[in-house]
């Protein structure tokens, strides 16, 4: 659905067709159905490209968010399942805080200048974009998709409210 809006093709690997093979070729937002399943594939889609390391770590999410929090209805894998994971460690069980920051900046550092595969500008990591997003919506405000405007647009004439988002 977020492919269709944006206009946009699903890259190779990353769904599989309806059978459950991989789709190696991508597809437009045509190939896109409403009620035709296209599930993502796990980390790294083919064994070539590392989904068994992928698939392991869907797994390890499963069983920790799964099993080890009782969720109801695992047995069947039933869709209506809910359940969440939540952790907290005490960094000074592992090694001092001073040095685990210390150690993590580095590390952010060290991705930062990694050389990026062709066709990428930078190597980014897990909440990067978002701190970056954030900053630049504090600054400049939150864009909208132009159907959210629509909407706005259309409530606002329905209701008589002023509308003036833009």
């Amino acid at each position: 659905g977020l492919a269709n809006r944006l206009g946009v093709e699903l890259m190779a690997g990353w769904v599989a067709n309806p059978d459950g093979s991989p789709d190696m070729k991508g597809g437009s937002k045509a190939e896109l159905k409403i009620g035709v399943t296209r599930n993502q594939l796990p980390l790294g889609s083919t064994r070539e490209l590392g989904s068994h390391k992928g698939y392991g770590l869907g797994v390890m999410v499963d069983i920790m968010c799964g099993l080890l929090s009782g969720a109801e209805g695992y047995a069947n894998a039933s869709p209506t399942r809910r359940s969440h994971y939540v952790a907290a460690y005490n960094i000074e069980a592992f090694v001092s805080v001073d040095e685990f920051k210390n150690d993590m900046d580095g590390m952010l550092q060290g991705l930062r200048e990694t050389k990026p595969a062709p066709g990428h500008d930078r190597v980014v990591y897990a909440g990067m974009i978002e701190a970056e997003q954030e900053k630049e919506r504090i600054e400049k405000g939150i864009p909208l998709h132009p159907e959210v405007l629509d909407w706005f647009k259309q409530i606002c004439a329905e209701f008589s409210i002023e509308y003036r988002l833009g």
